[in-house]
């Protein structure tokens, strides 16, 4: 399964059955908090992706530019 840019916030509030995040263990990647933080995106009310998918138990991975997004 493919996400795009936030794209990834539609899951994280997802649960099974046993009311654990859909995405817990799951590998993803996402824009990271410093991604965020050089992008014109309103922070007032902005979500940090890594941070709330990490909080949920993602398994965040990184590109080989250490971007968390693939080169």
């Amino acid at each position: 399964m493919a996400f795009v840019c936030h794209a990834p916030c539609a899951l994280l509030n997802v649960k099974l059955p046993n009311g654990d995040p859909m995405i817990k263990g799951k590998h993803m990647t996402s824009f990271s908090n410093t991604e965020e933080a050089g992008s014109e995106v309103d922070p007032g009310g902005a979500v940090l992706l890594e941070n709330e998918l990490e909080k949920r138990r993602a398994l965040m991975q990184r590109a080989r530019s250490g971007r968390l997004c693939a080169d």
